[in-house]
């Protein structure tokens, strides 16, 4: 999970500085507490997080739990391949735009 942290707060860093990564964590702490007021204003039957939760456990689960086929582990690292290879070439635009 913590490549995945770096993929998306690595543009921030790169084109703001420590002003982007505190925006960044500033903002997803925001979102958290929009969205557990949400749960607290919708109640415990229309609960987005809960399901969005959920979701997200089962694809998990589901990844855990594959048995490692030569397929399944080339998909993986492309999977992740992909991530880093977007949020490199996010961070090399921000770059090339910074005003130096």
């Amino acid at each position: 999970m913590q490549p995945f942290l770096f993929s998306f707060i690595l543009p921030f860093t790169v084109r703001f500085g420590l002003t982007g990564i505190i925006v960044f964590l500033v903002s997803t702490q925001v979102l958290g507490i929009v969205a557990l007021l949400s749960v607290q204003l919708l109640g415990p039957r229309h609960n987005l997080l809960r399901t969005a939760i959920g979701a997200v456990e089962g694809g998990l689960r589901a990844l855990v739990h594959h048995p490692a086929s030569p397929g399944f582990l080339l998909t993986m690292a492309a999977a992740v391949l992909a991530v880093n290879a977007a949020s490199f070439f996010a961070a090399r635009a921000l770059y090339l735009r910074r005003d130096l």
